[in-house]
């Protein structure tokens, strides 16, 4: 941002940045190289993703073991789903977070749960002639 006091700039009419070889980053190009994306972690990350939304329910670590061979790093990039609240495990296997069935609460043993009520009267089919 410029401050208060900055003056502004303008281009002269008529002026093509792509022209005059100039760019977004100047006559010079970039300052530094792009940071590569094949065999990051992130590209692993995004594999280990692809699969988990391809496959509905919990998906086998066997089965995401197949995505990467280095396994350190396939462990790593998972471990940081998992830290990141993106993937949550469920025992050998895991799931988009969210995506996890949880189980029915069940009451206490011992305590009755009540069912549906029914409107006062007798029962259907058991009237008295």
């Amino acid at each position: 941002m410029r401050g208060p006091d900055t003056p502004v700039r303008r281009l002269p009419v008529g002026f093509d940045v792509r022209v005059a070889g100039v760019g977004a980053y100047g006559p010079e190009g970039p300052t530094r190289r792009p940071q590569r994306y094949a065999g990051t972690d992130r590209q692993v990350r995004g594999m280990l993703l692809a699969v988990l939304r391809e496959t509905t329910g919990p998906v086998h670590r066997d089965r995401l073991d197949l995505v990467w061979d280095d396994d350190a790093q396939r462990a790593r990039a998972l471990a940081g789903l998992v830290d990141d609240g993106l993937v949550e495990p469920v025992g050998e296997s895991y799931v988009l977070a969210g995506d996890r069935i949880l189980p029915v609460d069940r009451p206490p043993a011992g305590r009755r749960v009540p069912g549906p009520r029914r409107a006062a009267g007798p029962e259907v089919g058991t009237e008295r002639t």
